[in-house]
């Protein structure tokens, strides 16, 4: 695998309902490739970014819970529900939580207006040995509050390098990025 010197930024929204599983709506392709006359040509994220559009006063029901948290993960392939959050998983590539203050007592009576989102904490993590040949998905569910739904919008960057690999590393990868375990 080398580096071209080429980058390439993906960034966009994720609007509507987000859901507390992993199914439904929740995934959202983000990417597409499909040159099989150029197999050579893959993608290796660097780092990726996810955050709430949405202002806390549109947030919905997270509107007097104080805190919001929401769990999300770049994806090579579709999911089984089961296999989300899970680093053994080879599809799962990149993993990332962030936890929000809504500061919802801006007023003096409980429960006041909420005021804007305010991040408290956010770790990403990236596996070290993927790559991106045809697919990326970005899946996100929210953590807290224990709701079942809820209306929002997120937006997201993620920042590729791209490589050039032989064509025996794209057979290799494209089977571990369609869920095989190479490990054993």
């Amino acid at each position: 695998m080398k580096p071209t010197g080429k980058t390439m930024v993906l960034s966009g929204e994720i609007d509507g309902t987000i859901n507390r599983d992993w199914s439904g709506p929740n995934t959202h392709t983000i990417l597409e490739y499909s040159n099989v006359l150029d197999i050579t040509k893959a993608w290796v994220i660097t780092d990726f970014k996810v955050w709430p559009k949405s202002p806390a006063d549109d947030a919905g029901i997270f509107n007097n819970y104080g805190n919001l948290g929401l769990r999300f993960q770049l994806n090579t392939d579709t999911m089984p529900e089961v296999a989300y959050w899970m680093a053994s998983e080879n599809r799962c590539i990149a993993f990332g939580e962030s936890h929000y203050s809504l500061n919802s007592y801006l007023s003096k009576e409980p429960f006041g207006t909420p005021v804007p989102v305010l991040p408290v904490q956010s770790n990403y993590y990236i596996q070290p040995d993927h790559i991106i040949q045809n697919r990326l998905d970005l899946a996100c569910v929210p953590t807290f509050p224990e709701a079942t739904s809820n209306i929002m919008e997120l937006n997201y960057f993620v920042y590729l390098e791209e490589v050039v690999i032989t064509p025996q590393e794209s057979i290799v990868f494209n089977i571990k990025s369609q869920g095989q375990d190479l490990s054993d």
